[in-house]
């Protein structure tokens, strides 16, 4: 039980950061780098690519701090 409890916090934590970034600064940011990387992308598809990311790291990141969820959220779009 206490290691479910710990994977959940866990999830939780990356949740909320990905919450942070994706309606931050670094979300725009990232979509920004997305975009200058892929200039044939339209922006509906860096955005598509961008909610993507964020709906796996709700369940696969396990990033615990800003940054670790940024250099996450990057590696999974520019897949």
């Amino acid at each position: 039980m206490v290691v479910t409890d710990g994977l959940r916090s866990d999830q939780d934590l990356t949740r909320r950061l990905i919450e942070q970034i994706a309606g931050g600064q670094l979300g725009a940011k990232l979509r920004s780098q997305v975009a200058a990387r892929h200039p044939e992308a339209s922006r509906d598809e860096v955005e598509e690519a961008f909610q993507e990311a964020c709906l796996r790291a709700g369940d696969r990141c396990r990033g615990q701090t800003e940054g670790e969820g940024f250099t996450w959220l990057r590696m999974t779009i520019c897949r």
